[in-house]
């Protein structure tokens, strides 16, 4: 569980990466295909985040506490990214 743990911390901070080079060099409000590809990694992003809850959540009687405290802030990091790609989005224009 702890590779995929790891795994889906690097998958969500690539996401980042991809959604802030977006954001910072076409633009996502003034450019569409920079909207829809923000709007892609958001729902990839939230996903990701429910996918890996479920998985964590099926799996956590395997899991040690290390585990358990991974895969929650791992869960938790996957969220706040798919918050902040949604708030980039739609709320501050």
């Amino acid at each position: 569980m702890k590779k995929f743990w790891m795994h889906n911390l690097s998958i969500t901070l690539s996401l980042l990466v991809v959604f802030l080079v977006t954001l910072y060099s076409i633009g996502i409000h003034d450019n569409h295909f920079g909207h829809y590809l923000a709007l892609a990694i958001s729902g990839i992003s939230g996903l990701q985040s429910i996918a890996s809850l479920i998985i964590g959540l099926y799996n956590i009687k395997l899991q040690t506490a290390n585990m358990v405290l991974l895969g929650i802030l791992s869960v938790a990091f996957s969220s706040l990214i798919t918050i902040y790609t949604f708030n980039g989005l739609f709320i501050s224009c």
